[in-house]
């Protein structure tokens, strides 16, 4: 009995893990993406940004208020070092004697 509960254990705990393993990756490829994004003037991923430049364009009845570059240079660098950050403390490896690859923590 007590072997039975230990193997649903740790099924449930590598379950756990897989699905995080997986959040994290897809958020990890998000990052590329959010930069290259907010370098083309498309701030979706910045909320709080576009709604500020949504408002002003609003109110002033400007269209297409431009974002300074100084201000998306800084958000592009924000980003490289979040995913350098993610890739030091979460490193993606290849197993090659798997083919697979491990989310090592």
């Amino acid at each position: 009995m007590l072997s039975i509960i230990s193997i649903d254990r740790c099924r449930a705990v590598e379950s756990t893990s897989s699905k995080r393993k997986k959040t994290l990756n897809a958020f990890k490829k998000k990052l590329p993406l959010w930069k290259r994004r907010t370098e083309n003037d498309n701030f979706a991923n910045v909320p709080l940004l576009d709604d500020c430049v949504s408002m002003i364009e609003d109110v002033s009845g400007i269209g297409d208020i431009p974002v300074p570059e100084e201000l998306k240079q800084a958000i592009a660098m924000h980003l490289d070092v979040l995913a350098k950050s993610l890739n030091g403390y979460f490193p993606t490896t290849v197993i090659s004697s798997m083919g697979e690859t491990a989310v090592h923590v």
